[in-house]
């Protein structure tokens, strides 16, 4: 028994020098330097790896591989992903495929382009990845998720046609992303499987508005929506009743006084308000009050000053 024990001692001992060296030898792969496309540079990536992709703009079909960062140099602002159009039809086109891997596999900081197809941007199907700090504008579907734990967060994603994040079913993490100005949905869930966590605390806040529809829970499943910022319009209407309301941006079990029977509820209590500065350049009530307020000041520093002039003369 105690060989047994010494040989098991032994292989716990390889396996923890194993991991400790692939850790050790988790190296860089850069494009164009090393490889001139993206995806070359991806293929030619370790799990543990990084892609790391210098300022430009490139115009290809990505498919990620399990445990390979796949990461710009100078951020969003300088390095730019454009859809291909390889797909027959437009709904079909994609610009970053993820079909498999943890959230190990990271997708960080591009400008994600729709260029002349819509399509989805980034499109996971059986696979959870990392997608952080990447700027989402004019596709179809932003992130499309499916059977995916996925970890969202600080992405911009706006202007798309049909779906900012479309969830299905899915569980993602969906944390401190700006969600805003898309035609349709900001987020969609549908899937019995489905229980995304959207914000859930003040560290976590989403940041969602001016979208024809903030959240749509077509699921049966309650959601932990709590703790994001909806814009002004939808916080004065949360404001304005008690929980559970039917709020107009957010479609779930609480619309028509309860009567959607079988679909589940977004809980969207603990909301933030918008920053103060946000509010006084938009036409919220907080702007008709600060007017008065600013005018009767100003009348209050004129006649001080009128007052010391008098004071003075005489």
């Amino acid at each position: 028994m105690r060989g047994v024990s010494i040989l098991t001692s032994s292989f716990v001992a390889l396996g923890a020098i194993v991991v400790a060296s692939a850790g050790a030898f988790a190296g860089t792969v850069r494009v164009p330097q090393d490889h001139a496309s993206v995806q070359a540079g991806v293929l030619a990536a370790s799990p543990g790896d990084t892609v790391l992709v210098a300022p430009g703009t490139y115009t290809e079909l990505i498919r990620t591989r399990p445990g390979v960062v796949l990461k710009s140099s100078e951020g969003p602002d300088a390095t730019t992903l454009v859809t291909p159009g390889l797909a027959e039809k437009l709904s079909d086109e994609r610009l970053l495929e993820c079909f498999e891997g943890d959230r190990t596999t990271v997708i960080e900081g591009f400008t994600m382009v729709a260029g002349d197809t819509p399509g989805a941007a980034v499109y996971v199907e059986n696979a959870s990845p990392t997608i952080r700090g990447n700027v989402i504008t004019g596709f179809g579907w932003g992130i499309h998720l499916r059977y995916s734990k996925a970890l969202v967060e600080a992405n911009e994603i706006m202007n798309c046609d049909s779906f900012a994040i479309l969830v299905f079913a899915s569980s993602p993490d969906i944390f401190g992303n700006s969600i805003h100005d898309n035609d349709s949905q900001g987020i969609s869930i549908s899937g019995k499987e489905s229980h995304p966590v959207i914000g859930g605390s003040p560290e976590k806040s989403n940041k969602i508005f001016g979208n024809h529809i903030g959240l749509l829970n077509g699921s049966r499943n309650d959601i932990d929506a709590t703790f994001n910022d909806w814009g002004w319009e939808t916080t004065a209407e949360m404001e304005a009743g008690e929980w559970p309301d039917d709020i107009h941006t957010i479609r779930d079990g609480n619309d028509f006084k309860q009567s959607h029977r079988g679909k589940g509820k977004v809980d969207y209590r603990n909301w933030i308000r918008p920053p103060p500065a946000l509010e006084e350049t938009s036409s919220a009530p907080g702007l008709r009050v600060a007017i008065p307020i600013v005018v009767a000041l100003l009348l209050i520093g004129g006649f001080v000053g009128l007052a010391r002039r008098r004071a003075t003369s005489a």
